[in-house]
């Protein structure tokens, strides 16, 4: 494979004859990327666990509570620490990541176009 190519072509493995077109063929081309929002509530939610967690967090660390209620508020702590783990992993890893790299390629594919 060239350093330029974007991927190896392949033969149909239906097809598999030395005539048969490459597969993927090249007229299928990537879905659009999804168009950006206003809608401010995603952030809104994301701010509101963030900040949920952190309240929880100084309240265990901060304030003697009865023996009744640390079980309820680690539980809490629990679900909210996995929300802020999703939320991170939302704006700063994997997704917004695959958001750039689609990105990339649709500014290349209209270069090229």
């Amino acid at each position: 494979m060239n350093a330029g190519s974007s991927s190896p072509r392949v033969s149909n493995p239906v097809t598999a004859s030395p005539e048969a077109e490459p597969w993927p063929p090249a007229s299928v081309t990537p879905p659009p990327l999804p168009m950006a929002t206003a809608d401010q509530l995603p952030r809104l939610l994301a701010l509101l666990v963030v900040a949920g967690f952190f309240g929880v967090l100084g309240l265990l660390v901060f304030k003697e509570l009865p023996k009744s209620s640390e079980a309820p508020l680690n539980i809490m702590l629990g679900v909210l620490g996995t929300g802020v783990t999703g939320i991170l992993n939302y704006y700063y890893g994997a997704s917004a990541a695959s958001d750039q790299r689609a990105l990339m390629r649709q500014q290349k594919e209209v270069v090229r176009g």
